[in-house]
């Protein structure tokens, strides 16, 4: 029991499943095409929290272990969010980047390239690697690449309009 005047220190061992549960979370979450994943648990996180802050109102003395673990929690499902957005953003680049290198040979030959390799590429490391694929049919170029949040939708890229445009599964 703490004397007058004293703090109570938070219990690690009521913080530590918590923190297991949002690392576990955090290296699932953040997998490609999981984002259903991490939308269902910001919504359970969202309820729980209710619960906890209604909890925390009515026991104050749980509030700083109850507002640890909301933290902990809110600051997992943010970590896997970023990290989609800068996964999205970097095949978004390496996409543009293709695409640029096609049009720049098409503009030059007249002809869209038949393979990456045409233009310098290496189609192993952008199949594999990011999802993106290119082909070349009828001298019409179509580049695209797998969304890295939800794992059967797909981005190709409209020669006509100049755009990418999202095609769900």
């Amino acid at each position: 029991m703490a004397a007058a005047g004293e703090t109570k220190q938070v219990a690690p061992k009521k913080i530590y499943p918590t923190v297991i549960a949002a690392l576990l979370f955090g290296l699932l979450g953040g997998a490609d095409g999981l984002f259903f994943l991490r939308i269902l648990a910001a919504l359970c996180v969202f309820v729980w929290g209710i619960f906890v802050c209604v909890s925390a109102w009515m026991h104050p003395q749980t509030r700083k272990t109850q507002a640890i673990r909301v933290g902990v929690w809110a600051l997992a499902i943010a970590t896997t969010f970023v990290i989609q957005d800068i996964r999205e953003r970097s095949v978004r680049e390496q996409a543009n980047d293709i695409l640029a290198k096609v049009q720049t040979y098409t503009a030059a030959t007249g002809h869209c390239p038949v393979r990456l390799e045409d233009i310098g590429l290496s189609t192993t490391k952008t199949w594999t690697a990011q999802g993106i694929f290119y082909n070349c049919d009828e001298n019409t170029p179509h580049i695209g690449y797998m969304s890295p949040a939800t794992k059967f939708d797909r981005w190709y890229y409209d020669f006509e309009k100049n755009v990418w445009v999202f095609h769900p599964d």
